[in-house]
């Protein structure tokens, strides 16, 4: 399944295993948006949503997230038992006005580490929860502990942050 522009190279997909039923395809005529409805091996249902919102674009901005809105409550109002993944590159894209009008929890950039400030305990637990979900479902093949990212992140910014600091350069740093 994918989504291609026209006028350039590129566009978006999502690849799925032989082994998963495509339950429904949606691709977006306005937006580089692709969906697809997966009904896994443990009987449950996955919706999985690629995004692609380049830099410069021709559309409001709240109209991509209303519509991103749309397709998962529609999918949750059918399907209370759903699992919902949205990803891609965003660019832009306000995420915090996302988050606000969704009540999801937005994890940006997952993969290059996480950025999150001022989130309570209980928002961590309700993603190390999700995250523990997705590797008991074999949607991930290791376990990932939030905490343990979190915690990386933090040393590695804390690094950053000394060795950029202008007394580093007049420290010994031989010991």
């Amino acid at each position: 399944m994918a989504w291609t522009r026209q006028e350039e190279n590129g566009g978006i997909a999502i690849y799925v295993r032989k082994n998963l039923k495509v339950l429904d395809i949606y691709r977006s005529s306005l937006y580089e948006l692709i969906c697809v409805t997966l009904l896994l091996p443990s009987g449950h249902r996955f919706l999985i949503c690629g995004l692609y919102n380049p830099p410069k674009h021709q559309y409001c901005e709240q109209d991509l997230i209303d519509c991103i809105i749309s397709l998962m409550d529609n999918e949750l109002e059918r399907h209370p038992d759903s699992v919902l993944l949205c990803g891609g590159d965003v660019n832009c894209l306000n995420m915090h006005k996302f988050q606000a009008l969704s009540g999801w929890i937005v994890l940006p950039i997952l993969t290059y580490g996480l950025a999150v400030y001022d989130v309570s305990d209980f928002d961590l637990n309700v993603i190390q929860r999700f995250l523990d979900r997705c590797h008991k479902r074999h949607f991930t093949s290791q376990t990932v502990s939030i905490f343990n990212l979190l915690e990386q992140q933090d040393k590695s910014a804390f690094k950053r942050a000394i060795n950029n600091h202008m007394l580093y350069a007049k420290c010994d740093h031989s010991q």
